[in-house]
Protein backbone atom coordinates (compact mmCIF):
# COMPACT_ATOMS: atom_id res chain seq x y z
CA UNK A 1 0.00 0.00 0.00
CA UNK A 2 1.46 3.47 -0.39
CA UNK A 3 1.69 6.04 1.86
CA UNK A 4 -0.33 9.26 1.80
CA UNK A 5 2.10 11.47 3.11
CA UNK A 6 2.70 13.04 6.31
CA UNK A 7 0.10 15.09 8.66
CA UNK A 8 2.44 17.64 9.98
CA UNK A 9 0.13 20.99 8.84
CA UNK A 10 -3.20 19.55 10.88
CA UNK A 11 -1.82 16.71 13.03
CA UNK A 12 -4.22 14.27 14.87
CA UNK A 13 -6.92 16.68 14.75
CA UNK A 14 -8.19 15.98 11.53
CA UNK A 15 -6.84 12.17 9.99
CA UNK A 16 -5.70 11.54 6.91
CA UNK A 17 -5.84 8.25 5.17
CA UNK A 18 -2.65 7.02 5.25
CA UNK A 19 -3.26 3.93 3.24
CA UNK A 20 -5.16 3.47 -0.74
CA UNK A 21 -8.62 1.28 -0.89
CA UNK A 22 -7.32 -2.35 -3.42
CA UNK A 23 -9.17 -1.46 -7.02
CA UNK A 24 -10.71 -4.68 -6.39
CA UNK A 25 -11.66 -4.17 -3.27
CA UNK A 26 -13.41 -0.33 -4.81
CA UNK A 27 -14.43 -2.60 -7.47
CA UNK A 28 -16.39 -5.22 -5.53
CA UNK A 29 -18.09 -2.48 -2.81
CA UNK A 30 -18.35 0.45 -4.14
CA UNK A 31 -21.61 0.21 -5.85
CA UNK A 32 -22.97 -1.60 -2.68
CA UNK A 33 -21.82 1.77 -0.51
CA UNK A 34 -22.48 4.53 -3.31
CA UNK A 35 -25.15 3.35 -6.17
CA UNK A 36 -23.86 6.17 -8.42
CA UNK A 37 -20.39 4.37 -7.91
CA UNK A 38 -20.66 1.45 -11.19
CA UNK A 39 -18.40 -0.83 -11.57
CA UNK A 40 -17.31 0.48 -15.19
CA UNK A 41 -16.51 3.77 -13.83
CA UNK A 42 -14.13 1.91 -11.56
CA UNK A 43 -12.54 -0.15 -13.67
CA UNK A 44 -12.41 3.01 -16.60
CA UNK A 45 -10.96 5.14 -13.89
CA UNK A 46 -9.45 4.15 -10.75
CA UNK A 47 -5.56 3.71 -10.82
CA UNK A 48 -4.79 5.96 -14.32
CA UNK A 49 -2.22 8.25 -13.19
CA UNK A 50 -3.42 11.97 -13.90
CA UNK A 51 -0.95 13.24 -16.27
CA UNK A 52 -1.04 16.99 -16.68
CA UNK A 53 0.72 19.77 -18.76
CA UNK A 54 0.69 23.37 -17.62
CA UNK A 55 3.62 24.38 -19.29
CA UNK A 56 1.66 26.46 -21.94
CA UNK A 57 -0.21 28.32 -19.62
CA UNK A 58 3.07 28.83 -17.99
CA UNK A 59 5.22 30.18 -21.01
CA UNK A 60 2.60 32.13 -22.62
CA UNK A 61 0.54 33.34 -20.24
CA UNK A 62 2.34 33.61 -17.57
CA UNK A 63 0.49 31.99 -14.97
CA UNK A 64 2.07 31.12 -11.38
CA UNK A 65 0.45 27.96 -9.86
CA UNK A 66 0.66 27.04 -6.31
CA UNK A 67 2.12 24.24 -5.33
CA UNK A 68 0.14 20.99 -4.27
CA UNK A 69 0.39 20.72 -0.69
CA UNK A 70 -0.37 24.87 -0.61
CA UNK A 71 -3.41 24.02 -2.16
CA UNK A 72 -4.48 20.89 -0.37
CA UNK A 73 -3.67 22.88 2.95
CA UNK A 74 -5.74 25.76 2.08
CA UNK A 75 -8.83 23.51 0.77
CA UNK A 76 -8.44 21.10 3.96
CA UNK A 77 -8.68 24.31 6.52
CA UNK A 78 -11.44 25.46 4.55
CA UNK A 79 -13.15 22.65 4.71
CA UNK A 80 -12.73 22.45 8.48
CA UNK A 81 -14.06 25.71 9.25
CA UNK A 82 -17.10 25.00 7.70
CA UNK A 83 -17.84 22.20 9.52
Amino acid sequence: MESRGDQTEFGDHYPIAKSVLPKWMLWLFGSIVDKTVTRTMISKNVGIPALFDNSKSQSELGIQYRSLEQSMNEHSQRSCSAI
